[in-house]
């Protein structure tokens, strides 16, 4: 096989695994913004003060998981 052929062979590789990679970071960014979605309606469905109360808390830990994992995947993209 010539070297230009291998390096083409090579190069088209990288180019695909990094494209995978970053279809596989957008997906990531998708489901954490629509599971902040959700999390936003479990909040507006909660009326009890108690309720209320342990739903913030969760949604507190939820949200800081989100940003973390938002984080991450700029810092991969960048």
């Amino acid at each position: 096989m010539p070297k230009s052929f291998a390096k083409a062979v090579e190069t088209q590789e990288l180019r695909d695994k990094v494209q995978g990679a970053h279809a596989a970071i957008i997906n990531v960014q998708e489901e954490t913004l629509l599971g902040r979605g959700v999390l936003a309606n479990k909040a507006q469905a909660e009326n009890k003060p108690g309720g209320i109360k342990k739903v913030t808390a969760e949604i507190e830990l939820e949200v800081n998981m989100h940003l973390m994992v938002l984080a991450r995947c700029f810092e991969l993209e960048y």
